[in-house]
């Protein structure tokens, strides 16, 4: 798969902080890890945003909001940010069923990041 970028999810990165579900904060933090060593691993705004807020307001061990402020600085900073644009989004929705509306979207958004 070389050359691929990968859209995280949010689930992936809030997992690495859940500490209630500890056999899903250790696959997600391997995940993370190759996807940074890779350097394959791309981030959206709309998954920075959903972050923040599960972190500081969902988890049982909830951050701070200036924990979950350092960690977005962390990530904005460490990944490629990918901004979905409308334009993204129609041009990922008319594809055949046999392809995800979330693969198309992966493609979409490499080609205009």
């Amino acid at each position: 798969m070389t050359g691929d970028r990968f859209l995280v999810d949010t689930k992936i990165l809030v997992y690495a902080y859940d500490r209630a579900e500890p056999t899903k904060q250790i696959r997600s933090r391997q995940i993370l890890n190759w996807l940074v060593t890779s350097g394959s691993g791309a981030l959206s705004t709309q998954v920075l945003a959903e972050f923040f807020s599960a972190v500081t307001r969902r988890l049982s061990e909830k951050m701070s909001p200036r924990e979950g402020y350092v960690r977005l600085q962390e990530y904005v900073r460490a990944w490629r940010v990918v901004s979905l644009t409308p334009e993204i989004i129609l041009e990922s929705a008319p594809v055949p069923s046999r392809i995800s509306f979330r693969s198309t979207m992966r493609k979409s958004g490499r080609r205009r990041n």
